[in-house]
């Protein structure tokens, strides 16, 4: 066959392939970044702000350009995107230099892999900590801070705890407390000699949660201080961000996180 005949085809239709792969390409763009009212939230672990999520793509960093601008020295200009696909959300790094984490595990940010991303799961970027909720999995459509009785951290009512007790003079207490940042409550740990932290009845803070561990994480007194270990959950322990592995002391305004349930450890000495 003449290869004028290739030359002569390749010259029309190659031109009016790439403007259909260009149009669909804007098409895309355009239904990605459409507003479509909040479809979940990011809920910051260390004041409990809850930044909604009002589209399908949501660009995360410091810059004013971004959807959500975090204004955080360890964020990145541009540092995640957020994104709705088929019914699943999917968080990419995008190239950030501190990178992004799901529940402690980072996100691939050479290749642009996508970790896929559930309600409860806790998002790090830099060192900003925040919970992520899809408005779908609310019950009532009500907001993450009023979220169904089922799934935020629940403490003990009664005065003893199942793990121990001791009771200290008064000039030894030091106003020991934990409070939950998604309700606001809070209860005093200075008489109890440890804390237990599941999904099962035994949990003196109990989390209903299916990715919970029903025995997850324990709080402990030690000569030192208060210390926390992991006690080999499936999901893992944060504290302040980092993946607990070992049995660590604890210090006033620790954020423990859980599954995306926040707690704030407090100790006026």
């Amino acid at each position: 066959m003449d290869s004028s005949f290739f030359f002569t085809f390749g010259r029309w239709v190659l031109p009016i392939l790439a403007f259909y792969i260009i149009f669909g390409c804007g098409i895309s763009l355009i239904r990605g970044n459409k507003k479509t009212g909040t479809i979940g939230y990011l809920i910051n672990s260390a004041n409990g702000d809850k930044l909604p999520l009002v589209g399908y793509e949501t660009a995360i960093g410091r810059s004013r350009a971004c959807d959500i601008v975090l204004n955080y020295t360890t964020v990145s200009r541009f540092h995640a995107v957020l994104t709705k696909r088929g019914g699943r959300w999917l968080v990419f790094d995008t190239h950030s230099k501190t990178g992004t984490f799901v529940n402690g595990n980072r996100v691939d940010d050479l290749n642009l892999q996508p970790t896929e991303v559930k309600s409860g799961d806790t998002l790090v970027f830099g060192n900003a900590i925040f919970a992520f909720y899809d408005l779908e999995d609310l019950q009532n459509e009500k907001t993450p801070r009023e979220v169904p009785e089922e799934n935020p951290a629940l403490f003990e009512t009664g005065e003893e705890f199942h793990t121990g007790e001791i009771i200290l003079p008064e000039h030894l207490k030091t106003g020991c407390t934990l409070k939950n940042l998604l309700t606001g409550d809070e209860i005093n740990i200075d008489n109890a000699a440890s804390i237990l932290i599941g999904r099962s009845n035994e949990a003196n803070v109990q989390i209903s949660n299916p990715s919970v561990s029903r025995s997850h994480a324990l709080l402990s007194r030690s000569d030192e201080g208060w210390i926390i270990e992991d006690l080999d959950s499936a999901a893992g322990t944060l504290l302040n961000g980092v993946e607990v592995t070992e049995c660590t002391p604890l210090k006033d305004g620790d954020i423990i996180e859980i599954c995306g349930f926040t707690l704030k450890f407090s100790q006026n000495s």
